[in-house]
C-alpha cells in the first residue's frame, strides 16, 4: 500500500522508480555478462566489433579498420564498451538513485559520491571475481576494475557537475528577476 501512495505523488516519484529501475537492470547486465563464457564472450564482442567497423569503414569509404588494426579495435570495443561506458552510464543512474532515495535526509553530495561509489566497487569487483569460475574459462583483472572505476567515477561526476552548474545558474537567474527589454 505504501508503494502505491508513493507513485501517487506525481512525476518526481516515477522519475525516481525509472532512475533505481534502469540501475538495477544495468546491474543486473553487466553480472549476467560476466556469467558468459570465455567463448561466447568473444563471439558478442567480435560481432559488435564487426558492427561498428562495417559502419566506420562504411562511411569513411576506406578500410580504416582492416587485418591490420583489428586486434586494437577489438580490444577498444571490449574495454572501451564492455567496461568503460556501460559502468559510466551504471553510474549515472546509480549517484542518481542515491540523490532520490536520500534526498530527505539531507546527506551532502560527498556522501552520495561516496555511497555510489562504493556500489560501483562492488559491481565491478563482483562481475570481475564472477569471471574467476573455472567453468567459465575465463580471467578476472585488476585492470578491468581499474577501466570499470574510472567510468564509474566519470559517471558519477556528470550529474554531480549537472546539478553544481544548475545551482549556480539558479543563483544568478532568480526567478523573480525581470526581463529588460
Amino acid at each position: 500500500m505504501k508503494f502505491v501512495n508513493w507513485l501517487k505523488k506525481g512525476p518526481r516519484s516515477w522519475v525516481s522508480l525509472f532512475v533505481w529501475a534502469a540501475f538495477l537492470a544495468l546491474a543486473i547486465v553487466i553480472i549476467a555478462y560476466s556469467c558468459v563464457p570465455n567463448a561466447k564472450s568473444a563471439e558478442q564482442t567480435n560481432q559488435v566489433a564487426g558492427t561498428i567497423s562495417g559502419i566506420i569503414n562504411e562511411t569513411t569509404s576506406s578500410e580504416t579498420i582492416n587485418s591490420d588494426n583489428w586486434q586494437e579495435f577489438y580490444q577498444l570495443i571490449r574495454k572501451g564498451i564492455g567496461h568503460f561506458a556501460l559502468f559510466l552510464v551504471t553510474a549515472i543512474f546509480g549517484y542518481l538513485s542515491c540523490v532520490f532515495a536520500f534526498k530527505r535526509f539531507r546527506f551532502d553530495w560527498a556522501l552520495f559520491v561516496l555511497i555510489s561509489g562504493a556500489a560501483g566497487f562492488l559491481l565491478a569487483g563482483l562481475s570481475e571475481a564472477i569471471q574467476l569460475i573455472p567453468a567459465l574459462n575465463r580471467v578476472g583483472q585488476w585492470s578491468d576494475v581499474g577501466i570499470d572505476m574510472t567510468g564509474y567515477a566519470i559517471g558519477t561526476l556528470l550529474p554531480l557537475i549537472g546539478f553544481l552548474i544548475y545551482k549556480i545558474w539558479k543563483r544568478y537567474h532568480p526567478k523573480d528577476q525581470k526581463e529588460i527589454s
